[in-house]
């Protein structure tokens, strides 16, 4: 063993990148129990591939080339790429990432992830299993997209980019066709409202309990598709592709949960 020091630097830096020991371990690919012996100097100081792949997520270097993670939401939850398969995750795990998924780059409260997984009546152990379902989360997606804690346990931020995740993608089309049909290419915009309401599959997160598919979040995802399908109604209509909006909509339908 050591004198120490390297899991006293080791419990600093990763304090300091607002990392749990949970965190660290999963991003980093070790162990919690070890991690946890290391800042208490408990055991030997690890091998070198470990410490770099340790000194990598703490100085924030970017994951390795990897497949790219999707997520999509804007219908049957699904996780695409790397291999992984949906399957493997327990239902209050997908739960915890369809609600995640709903509101992406953005904290989500604790009690509210609480409350959709559980109802009013969660279990005695539920914040055990809540992070439980979380490490399941992260060991599915990787280092990115990726599920992160936020302050003391007040809740969860999921950092993923556009190409990641189905929602992001559908609001970013949908303000490209408006600010296009706002420039006057009303051809443009009409290819960019298609491709945005393209993004959709059916009623979201559809074979959840309805405290999730009825999220104030995923109500606000439904009533957007309407107005996005309206504007490209209207649009269609004003450059006479009358029949080719109408079999659209009828593809698209139906508009509500």
């Amino acid at each position: 063993m050591d004198d120490g020091q390297f899991g006293r630097s080791l419990r600093r830096r990763r304090q300091t990148a607002g990392l749990t020991q949970r965190e660290l371990a999963v991003r980093a690919g070790v162990s919690v129990r070890a991690l946890r012996y290391w800042e208490n100097g408990k055991i030997d100081t690890p091998r070198m591939a470990s410490r770099q792949q340790i000194q990598q997520v703490l100085d924030g270097a970017p994951a390795p080339a990897t497949e790219t993670v999707r997520i999509g939401v804007l219908g049957a939850l699904t996780v695409r790429g790397r291999h992984r398969e949906l399957g493997l995750l327990r239902p209050k795990a997908a739960a915890l990432l369809a609600v995640m998924a709903l509101q992406p780059n953005q904290q989500v409260g604790r009690d509210e992830v609480v409350h959709t997984l559980w109802g009013d009546a969660p279990p005695a152990s539920y914040l055990r299993l809540l992070r439980g379902h979380a490490d399941a989360v992260r060991r599915m997606l990787g280092q990115t997209p990726w599920l992160s804690s936020v302050g003391k346990g007040d809740g969860y931020l999921l950092t993923v980019a556009r190409d990641q995740l189905d929602v992001l993608e559908f609001k970013a089309l949908a303000a490209h066709a408006r600010a296009t049909r706002g420039m006057g290419d009303l051809a443009r915009a009409y290819e960019l409202y298609k491709a945005s309401l393209d993004c959709w599959r059916g009623t979201p997160l559809l074979g959840f309990h309805t405290r999730l598919r009825h999220h104030p979040a995923a109500v606000a995802l439904a009533n957007q598709r309407v107005s996005v399908a309206m504007e490209y109604a209207d649009l269609g209509r004003r450059i006479g592709r009358h029949t080719e909006v109408d079999a659209r909509l009828q593809h698209w339908a139906p508009f509500s949960a």
